[in-house]
């Protein structure tokens, strides 16, 4: 009998092989509650590119007690609300004289001013009287550098990066400062993170001609670093403070504790074992604020969008190191599914038939969320409680309790109407996270205060970008909830036989009381390993052709078949796992049948894909005996050297607390 995890209850994933451990691939999984295996929250976007013209990449984000949270991109900056991120939709600061954002930019609160880096110079912007100003600080506008700004507290100055060097200033600033002091590193490498530390600025390095990068020490005095330590890899994307230590995240995928006199790995991502790099000094994918601690946790928004191989076992999107478990996994694949806000008038709401006039129903069974906003609800709804979209026509909808009771088109007889205007947030399942990025990693920050409205956002924020269904490269900001579905999953290693091959009978999984009828785990295995863990993603494309079917010219789909499983990973459904039941082949087209649904497909769809050789053995839904038992305790029999398990985690933190295979031999090592 094989445990996963053993009797210590410690899920331990190795990103070093699939030999090791007891998880081998995450995606979309958290261990935040100790001893448990869980689906994370979903992720939703609350803007994109695609909405306004002037929102862009996001280079910063910083709390602001006049603006909510403040989001610096690329282009403009942007106002989000802070109670209520995915239900109000954020707006482009229009204060008077607000600066520009720029792909070097950066933003931090200094001797109580809020101080914003640009392309070629500094702003400020003042509490108290409401103002921004413009400084006489000059930068230079070079592609790879940073232009990022740290205090330094000891010395009661702020930090500001400007390719090879770092300028001090007194803080809080002026609109003509004084330059204290100015560090002055190699002109071979390129600044991209700064961090404070035990009176210290702690300053990351990208080697612009491809050698190794350095992480530079200075105590503030003089124009030169008091020393400098090598990294194995031409960049540091970025550094900051994680549990009174150092730590750093490279261009391998290692991440690097500073001990003093070099560098301890933490751990590294699944890239840093293979051959692939995640970027090189010619086409940088991440970028500073890509690196944030909070509490225990270490959050890395990851992207591998400069090389065209991927592995198929490392989703892009955020990464989580976890000081107390020791290892990183995958926490959040970044997603092209918006929220959509729409108001609700008093008139709207119909007692007489249930209906409610909206600008633009989504498809039936869509999650909605009732805001209230300042009325009253109309009974029986309540406010920041999730109900399901019932379609009438292009303009009308109901409500459900259950995504079940919508199908069925069994609506919520609503009694009374509001006092005022309210407003419904439709949240799309467009897709469950895209695993390939489309553009550069951006900016994260970890939600700290108090949260009054966690069905709105929590955990943290996000920049990003990610492929629409028109495979389009879209930027994103967003956040996660967990008042809607999600889904993910975990592989475990190899379960080897105890001689050449053994039988792998009784298999059982112990999981959680499921919570609503879109909890659903479904458990897949396999006895042989297809070795398709890297794809080229200039091919493997996908062409929708209805809801359940697609089209692609890849060669090597002449050695899928019926049973194989399909994962889409960019694009027109991604996130969405689904198995094959039938194949064609015409003129050197397949044509693809899948047993799910991708019900958000129009005309001209695409998406990015790999099959792999996993067999769906048993689904468990809402509701059947199994989901009311919490366990699952089945004979298997299959026989092999080893067995392999998927298991797909559907809805809203759907747990899982262990799996046990009872493995008996089948053929004897011969003597």
């Amino acid at each position: 009998m094989i445990k996963l995890p053993a009797e210590t209850k410690t899920f331990i994933q190795s990103n070093e092989s699939d030999l090791f451990g007891n998880i081998a691939v995450t995606r979309n999984i958290t261990f935040d509650k100790k001893g448990y295996l869980r689906l994370s929250y979903s992720v939703r976007s609350a803007l994109s590119s695609a909405q306004d013209a002037d929102f862009d990449e996001v280079a910063s984000f910083v709390r602001s007690q006049d603006h909510g949270y403040l989001a610096v991109t690329h282009d403009q900056l942007f106002n989000i609300d802070e109670d209520k991120i995915l239900g109000v939709l954020p707006v482009q600061n229009s204060d008077t004289d607000v600066p520009s954002g720029d792909l070097q930019s950066d933003a931090i609160f200094s001797g109580g001013l809020l101080v914003v880096t640009q392309d070629s110079d500094v702003d400020y912007y003042s509490p108290t009287p409401n103002t921004w100003t413009d400084t006489n600080i000059t930068l230079t506008a070079t592609v790879g550098s940073q232009h990022v700004v740290e205090n330094f507290v000891s010395l009661a100055s702020v930090a500001i990066a400007d390719v090879n060097t770092v300028k001090l200033y007194p803080s809080p600033l002026t609109a003509t400062p004084t330059l204290s002091v100015t560090l002055t590193i190699l002109a071979d490498f390129y600044i991209t993170g700064i961090a404070y530390f035990n009176q210290n600025l702690y300053i990351a390095t990208m080697n612009r001609f491809g050698g190794h990068a350095f992480l530079y020490v200075w105590n503030g005095y003089g124009a030169s670093a008091q020393s400098a330590y090598e990294v194995d890899s031409n960049i540091i994307f970025d550094v900051c403070v994680h549990q009174d230590s150092i730590v750093c995240f490279t261009g391998k995928g290692q991440l690097l504790r500073f001990n003093g006199s070099g560098f301890t790995q933490l751990d590294a991502l699944p890239v840093f074992y293979s051959d692939i790099v995640i970027s090189d000094e010619t086409n940088v994918s991440m970028y500073h604020n890509c690196l944030k601690s909070n509490g225990d946790i270490l959050y890395i928004n990851v992207s591998t969008d400069a090389n065209v191989q991927k592995l198929t076992n490392q989703a892009d999107g955020i990464w989580c190191y976890d000081s107390a478990l020791g290892f990183m996994y995958h926490r959040y694949a970044l997603s092209n599914s918006l929220v959509s806000i729409q108001s609700i008038a008093l008139a709207s709401v119909d007692t007489s038939t249930n209906q409610i006039t909206v600008t633009s129903a989504p498809i039936t069974g869509t999650e909605v969320i009732f805001n209230a906003v300042s009325a009253t609800s109309p009974a029986p709804l309540v406010d920041g409680k999730r109900y399901f979209t019932i379609k009438v026509d292009a303009t009308h909808i109901k409500l459900a309790l259950t995504k079940t009771l919508a199908v069925a088109g069994t609506a919520i007889d609503i009694t009374s109407q509001s006092d005022g205007t309210t407003s419904l947030v439709f949240f799309p399942n467009t897709d469950f996270g895209q695993s390939l990025a489309s553009s550069r990693s951006v900016a994260i920050l970890p939600i700290e205060r108090d949260i009054r409205y966690p069905q709105y956002g929590t955990d943290l924020l996000y920049g990003g970008s990610a492929y629409n269904s028109a495979l389009s490269s879209i930027y994103y900001l967003g956040t996660v909830t967990g008042a809607v579905e999600n889904r993910g999953y975990f592989i475990t290693p190899k379960i080897f036989s105890q001689n050449v091959t053994d039988t792998f009978n009784l298999v059982t999984l112990k999981f959680s009381k499921f919570l609503s009828d879109t909890d659903k785990i479904l458990i897949k295995y396999r006895t042989v390993d297809d070795r398709r863990d890297v794809i080229d993603t200039t091919t493997w494309l996908a062409t929708w052709a209805s809801t359940t079917t697609f089209t692609t010219t890849q060669v090597d789909f002449a050695d899928a078949i019926v049973g194989d499983e399909v994962e889409f990973l960019q694009g027109g459904g991604s996130g969405m796992v689904a198995h094959i039941t039938a194949i064609s082949l015409d003129a050197g087209t397949y044509t693809v049948t899948i047993d799910e649904a991708y019900d958000y497909y129009t005309a001209g769809d695409k998406a990015r894909f790999v099959f792999r050789n996993w067999k769906k053995w048993k689904t468990i839904t809402y509701g059947d005996d199994n989901a009311e038992q919490g366990f699952i305790s089945e004979n298997l029999g299959e026989i092999g050297k080893f067995i392999q398990f998927k298991i797909e985690l559907r809805g809203v933190q759907t747990q899982i607390e262990e799996l046990s295979v009872d493995n008996k031999y089948h053929l004897p090592a011969q003597r």
